[in-house]
């Protein structure tokens, strides 16, 4: 193995050469302009379940998240995707979700949902008659503060051939709790896929 050179500003660099017998510790790079802006921080992957519940994963090392999902449902009826924020592993089922979910599908129709002092957010609802793939990909800003928590992105679903559906959502949790995870929740049978949690570097 060759050598690594870490160059200087202006001038000059710091040449690290491979050792014989790799030390046990780790480099962290000077700089901050050379860390990530997002930091992976979970990876959940689940087959048939009715729900899905992440724990733990909002701190106060980070004010902001990046969520992503590609589920699959295997029921043939109409499902709904709902979302719940969780604290010290119990969901939250406080009547203070609002949900606005705006959409359009291939075949011409447009869909709004205005879902106020719910229980949970509705994220999508699909029918089908062969399983439905669904993708997020959505923020999620202050759920480790005691104030509102908000969510914000979209979602695509394809409930068959030739045929696809879109939304951009805006999600509001009006209370003043604090939580380190949440749910993901099916209305009817069940999902498999996989979740991934990214931290946003606050500076």
């Amino acid at each position: 193995m060759g050598s690594v050179r870490l160059y200087g500003a202006t001038s000059g660099y710091l040449e690290l050469q491979a050792p014989d017998v790799a030390p046990d510790s780790t480099l962290v790079l000077p700089s901050d302009s050379l860390q990530p802006g997002l930091v992976h921080l979970r990876t959940e992957s689940f087959s048939a379940q009715s729900s899905v519940s992440i724990d733990d994963v909002f701190s106060s090392t980070y004010a902001n998240y990046r969520v992503m999902w590609q589920i699959t449902a295997a029921s043939t009826d109409s499902i709904s995707l709902t979302l719940r924020w969780r604290a010290s592993g119990t969901d939250n089922t406080d009547s203070e979700y609002n949900t606005c979910n705006t959409g359009i599908s291939t075949g011409g129709g447009a869909a709004n949902l205005l879902d106020g002092s719910a229980t949970s957010h509705k994220f999508a609802e699909v029918g089908t008659s062969i399983a439905t793939v669904n993708a997020a990909s959505f923020d999620v800003q202050s759920p480790q503060l005691a104030q509102v928590t908000h969510a914000h992105g979209s979602i695509t679903w394809f409930p068959g051939t030739g045929t696809a559906n879109g939304a951009n959502i805006a999600a509001h949790y009006y209370g003043s709790d604090v939580f380190d995870g949440f749910s993901l929740i099916a209305s009817t049978g069940t999902i498999t896929g996989t979740l991934r949690i990214y931290g946003y570097r606050n500076s």
